[in-house]
């Protein structure tokens, strides 16, 4: 958080000051989650081997080789080659909301130090991202690992380098990307720029890793060309102990490739590095039939069969599964459809997302403190892979400062409700709504009053924020009011009927406004956010008003006024649109991020897994 942001916050802190007399400081959700996974048992059958075939969705027409793996029980007794297989849980988890890619994953262990750090790629996230040797940019010094390899460093000569999603940790999404290579070359150059990880009979033969400048080197002085190697961008990562408590609670499963014993009379006993090898490629590019969004989950059902635990393969419509093909689509499909007249993937907009987002962009001009806004209708689902609670949002914004916007949402009661005391010997029992991730942790925060009913504006109930419609009259107009606690609970006392009709807030949400992203305006004229009309307002809150305390029994209620909320904040246009669905499946794109958005409460708010910092 830059000086300015807080600068920002300090302010905002003395604004609600003065709006409610009460005082409040600013904390956000900064710890890890704790998530108790329940993976599904095997029982003793499903461990006979069968033959392994590429199915469904790399629609390939040759076969996986029959492969059995040795299953690792003791974490000490993993090293570098093995591999570490994602398991499927009986139970949603934080992981299936913010890293899909995990699910149905296949790590190839690079380096392992059970005292200090844990590396590995993804082998089953191949992409169809070309780099030249020229876009690839190296941490500083590393040209100067193996200088005596990099022979032709001024080299003219071009190659291509096929790139796989190794991990999230310095992939090609992040300023500084990290690249490794894998292959298979035994020459004296090759073994002279590599670590061997999984060795066949013979020493020169297995799986080997190097640097991409180190496979640079090789292609460069002709010892082998880019198509020799696979190129991963970013790696998994785990800190001291970390793998071993992922292990523990049932997230994942080691297995060593050092004791594979081949089931054709055409593969020989002692090549687990060449089955290996074949595994991916038939899983990747070197496939011409693979599909990118498939994210290779055959890859993972192969591995998993080959270790007896064949019955987690599961439902290929789960939504864990549609998640990871649709994070495949999104995140790894790269050049998506033709190229355009300038060689760039040509992206297809259809009419209704032109004029959405036109029309958005010319109500953006009046986002002023008091607006409402709703989360896209765009059919592409902008918070489907991140961000779940702003799907299908109603959001009040509260102030704009040259610093951030911030609003709270609307949509979400919480478990919790607020005991007001009315002083007659009487209290009113108040959902408290979920606001946002900033500040719900800091018990001196105060909660956020506010109401839109005609009545009590006519009776001075609270004051306004800022009309959107600034020379309306405020009594009239769909004004939201701020209030204090002290005037809902002489309102209450003068009239219980109008205790369901004010809003109990807790957190709020922030958008900074730094490297032209404008805060708020910017997501709208992203079009992550559309403005709700004015004449829409009343019916969209009083829609949320009938929303209660959030309990098993009231989830489906709750999430079904939400979802009729939001339709009511939308124009008529918006009512036609073109589907999208996730690859492979019938699902449409906005009803599994509906899915997504009611795994996200479910997870979140009912089970209270209120320390994972989703937003980090």
């Amino acid at each position: 958080m830059n000086g300015s942001f807080r600068r920002f916050l300090a302010g905002f802190l003395l604004l609600l000051t003065l709006l409610q007399r009460d005082c409040f400081v600013v904390s956000l959700l900064l710890s890890l989650p704790v998530n108790i996974r329940h993976p599904r048992q095997c029982d003793q059958a499903s461990s006979a081997l069968p033959q392994l075939s590429a199915l469904s969705s790399s629609s390939s027409s040759s076969s996986s080789p029959w492969i059995n793996c040795k299953r690792i029980h003791d974490i000490q007794d993993l090293k570098e080659g093995d591999l570490v297989l994602s398991r499927v849980e009986s139970n949603l988890g934080c992981h299936d909301l913010r890293q899909p890619y995990l699910h149905k994953a296949v790590v190839l262990i690079l380096d392992h130090d059970p005292e200090d750090f844990t590396q590995g790629v993804l082998l089953n996230r191949a992409s169809d991202l070309i780099l030249n040797h020229q876009d690839i940019i190296y941490e500083e010094d590393e040209d100067d690992k193996h200088p005596e390899t990099f022979l032709l460093s001024n080299s003219s000569m071009l190659s291509s380098w096929k790139i796989h999603f190794g991990g999230d940790i310095g992939s090609w999404y992040e300023e500084q990307p990290n690249f490794v290579c894998l292959h298979t070359i035994g020459s004296d150059a090759a073994l002279a720029v590599s670590d061997s990880l999984i060795c066949d009979s013979r020493k020169s033969s297995g799986i080997f890793v190097t640097s991409h400048l180190g496979a640079r080197s090789l292609v460069e002085s002709g010892e082998a060309s880019a198509d020799d190697f696979f190129t991963f961008s970013g790696f998994c990562g785990w800190e001291e102990g970390q793998l071993q408590t992922e292990v523990d609670r049932g997230s994942w499963y080691l297995a060593s490739l050092e004791h594979c014993e081949g089931g054709n009379n055409d593969v020989q006993l002692d090549h687990p590095a060449s089955l290996l090898w074949q595994l991916m490629e038939e899983y990747s590019w070197k496939n011409s039939k693979f599909n990118v969004e498939s994210a290779a989950i055959e890859f993972w059902r192969d591995l998993v069969t080959a270790i007896g635990m064949g019955c987690e393969i599961g439902d290929p419509n789960s939504f864990s599964d549609l998640m990871l093909k649709e994070w495949a689509t999104q995140r790894l499909l790269v050049a998506k459809g033709e190229l355009d007249e300038e060689g760039q993937p040509a992206v297809e907009i259809n009419d209704s997302d032109i004029h959405r987002a036109v029309k958005t962009a010319s109500m953006a001009a009046s986002i002023v403190p008091g607006t409402l806004l709703r989360g896209s209708s765009m059919a592409d689902c902008p918070f489907l892979l991140k961000d779940q609670l702003f799907h299908k949002a109603t959001i009040l914004l509260l102030q704009e400062d040259p610093d951030a916007s911030v609003g709270v949402i609307l949509n979400l009661p919480t478990t919790e409700t607020y005991l007001l005391e009315l002083g007659t010997g009487s209290n009113a029992e108040i959902p408290i709504r979920y606001g946002g991730p900033s500040g719900r942790e800091d018990k001196d925060m105060p909660l956020f009053w506010f109401h839109n009913d005609e009545m009590l504006k006519r009776k001075g109930v609270g004051r306004p924020l800022t009309c959107p419609s600034r020379n309306a009259d405020v009594e009239t107009a769909d004004c939201v009011f701020v209030c204090t606690e002290a005037e809902v609970t002489h309102a209450i006392q003068a009239n219980s009927l109008v205790k369901d009709r004010f809003f109990l807030v807790r957190g709020f949400s922030a958008w900074e406004k730094k490297s032209g992203s404008y805060g708020i305006l910017g997501e709208a004229q992203r079009v992550n956010f559309e403005v709700v009309p004015e004449s829409r307002y009343s019916a969209v809150l009083d829609q949320l008003l009938a929303q209660t305390q959030l309990s098993e029994e009231a989830w489906d209620e709750n999430v079904q006024i939400l979802q009729n909320a939001w339709a009511h904040g939308g124009i008529d246009e918006e009512k036609m649109h073109v589907n999208r669905y996730v690859f492979g499946s019938g699902m449409e794109l906005m009803t599994l991020a509906d899915t997504a958005l009611a795994n996200w409460i479910k997870i979140f708010i009912l089970a209270k897994a209120e320390n994972y910092d989703y937003m980090k």
